[in-house]
């Protein structure tokens, strides 16, 4: 039997299936003009980019996208994206999906790559960010696991956490490889439960400069979130001690939690909700010294 001859739903469960896997998806597109129709929602749902001149030729696109309930964008940079377009480009793509309305269709974000402190447009993030309201956002450095690595520099962090700010969306946040040093005022305590009223999960790892007291403040001012979870985080360089729940719980005092709450109640919630995890260690420095000391 002909592909075009099978009942509508199973040709959209193949062609869905073709666009994922297909290492160059706009060929399954040419085919056929039933394809093309059938398609090109499933292609616009889900965009991945894996290169800067495949980002610059989606972003210069004038054609509307096919019409999205949800999508998704996905960016891998292997290595360092030594590209001062970089933002802009983005914040181009951002645009391009929204709707007819001028509402974002974006659901998902996720980052795999390296922000340079050499990069004078940094400070761009923010604006290309502030186009979009999705319920996840990622950002992890492209090495392995075990290299610990600064993939969202100090001159990043802070236009990172203005542009998600304003996200009313947002339900899931996870940063990996982060410097919260030197933020030029913007910190974990963008967050609030004015404009991030369904924000469930945050999740850190290996991120250094973070003070416990932000996350105790997150813990106690955002009523939705059910997990915090850090992950080989420390409160200053990795050779300086990590955080652990015990460094949050002391940051809970009375002037820190509602009086209506109470230290022991906010000390409660704490325990519930936050994790301190060491998933790789040292062998000498930092705990490490302090713990056979």
């Amino acid at each position: 039997m002909h592909l075009l001859e099978l009942p509508l739903d199973v040709a959209v469960i193949i062609l869905a299936t073709a666009v994922l896997v297909h290492p160059k998806p706009a060929n399954v597109l040419a085919v056929h003009s039933t394809w093309f129709r059938i398609a090109l929602p499933f292609l616009h749902s889900d965009l991945k980019f894996n290169s800067i001149e495949k980002l610059a030729l989606f972003a210069n696109g004038t054609s509307p996208l096919a019409r999205c309930k949800y999508r998704t964008v996905q960016i891998v940079l292997p290595g360092g994206a030594a590209d001062t377009r970089l933002w802009t480009i983005i914040q181009r793509i951002l645009q391009r999906c929204q709707g007819n309305e001028g509402e974002s269709t974006v659901t998902s974000v996720h980052f795999t790559m390296n922000s340079l402190a050499s990069d004078p447009t940094l400070h761009l993030i923010a604006d290309a960010l502030k186009t979009i309201s999705p319920s996840s956002f990622t950002w992890t450095g492209p090495d392995p696991e075990n290299n610990f690595s600064c993939a969202i520099v100090p001159a990043a962090t802070g236009p990172l956490l203005t542009g998600i700010a304003p996200w009313s969306n947002l339900q899931h946040l996870s940063l990996s490889s982060i410097s919260f040093s030197r933020c030029k005022g913007a910190t974990l305590l963008t967050l609030t439960p004015f404009s991030h009223p369904a924000l469930k999960s945050i999740h850190i790892s290996q991120g250094v400069f973070l003070a416990p007291r932000s996350i105790a403040l997150l813990a106690l001012q955002l009523p939705a979130l059910t997990r915090i979870q850090l992950v080989d985080v420390y409160q200053e360089s990795i050779w300086g001690p990590r955080v652990r729940i015990a460094d949050i719980e002391h940051e809970v005092a009375p002037g820190v939690v509602d009086p209506e709450l109470g230290v022991w109640e906010g000390t409660r919630r704490i325990r519930e909700i936050v994790t301190c995890e060491a998933k790789s260690e040292r062998l000498i420095g930092g705990d490490r010294d302090r713990e056979m000391a």
